[in-house]
């Protein structure tokens, strides 16, 4: 029997799933079981797979991860659920800690912090990104019951500033588009690439200069080839 630690990941950008399975698959101690796309399919996948530890994004279509995460932890109170979100607001903490997340993390710190996340939750202890503690979430730590956490709030006091944060601002397509300016493609091999037209190429280009903060095109591909590094470190 395996003793390594199960893990489902749950988040609707494709490829910020794929660099969470990149990162997660060169540790010895840990194995992504599965992967879901929505709240719904979360929901499923671990009534299957009975993972030790979900991994939750909390903006997602049909269902959300707040809404999914109640769901789970009714079905399988033994898993262990981590918000992976950009949300920093307190009502947002709030809501998936009463929903039973016994972890959240910020995907500006991915991520090294969420390797530390999953192992702390692992341990029994809440683990909390370093932003998000203090008076946000006071109440639920002094709350909250032994067997669901111990009494150590493991907070994170490294901030790694990681590019992937930046995939959740982008829609699936867009992903593309920078997956594809990181190989520095022309519009045209873009077009036939992704079997669209050159125009909605420039369309979906503007929108990315816009999110990635940048002026022009040499920069959107230094800024996305820095995004797919980080995929595949």
């Amino acid at each position: 029997m395996s003793d390594k630690i199960r893990v489902l990941l749950v988040d609707d950008h494709a490829m910020l799933r794929k660099g969470m399975v990149l990162l997660l698959s060169e540790e010895d101690d840990v194995e992504v079981i599965g992967e879901a796309s929505d709240g719904e399919q979360a929901i499923e996948q671990a009534r299957v797979l009975k993972p030790d530890v979900v991994v939750m994004d909390i903006s997602m279509p049909k269902l959300n991860g707040v809404e999914a995460t109640r769901e789970i932890i009714a079905e399988s109170p033994a898993s262990k659920i981590i918000a992976l979100s950009i949300h920093s607001a307190k009502h947002v903490v709030d809501d998936m800690l009463s929903a039973g997340a016994v972890g959240y993390v910020l995907k500006e710190s991915v991520p090294e912090e969420l390797l530390q996340g999953i192992r702390s939750v692992m341990r029994g202890d809440m683990y909390l990104s370093d932003a998000i503690t203090g008076t946000v979430v006071s109440a639920y730590v002094e709350g909250m019951s032994g067997d669901r956490i111990g009494t150590e709030v493991d907070a994170s006091r490294t901030i790694t500033g990681s590019k992937l944060s930046i995939l959740e601002q982008l829609t699936n397509r867009e992903q593309d588009i920078v997956e594809l300016l990181a190989q520095r493609m022309r519009n045209k091999e873009m077009a036939t690439r992704l079997f669209i037209s050159p125009e909605t190429v420039k369309s979906h280009l503007k929108h990315v200069y816009q999110k990635l903060g940048v002026g022009n095109r040499r920069e959107a591909a230094i800024k996305a080839a820095e995004i797919m590094a980080a995929l595949e470190r």
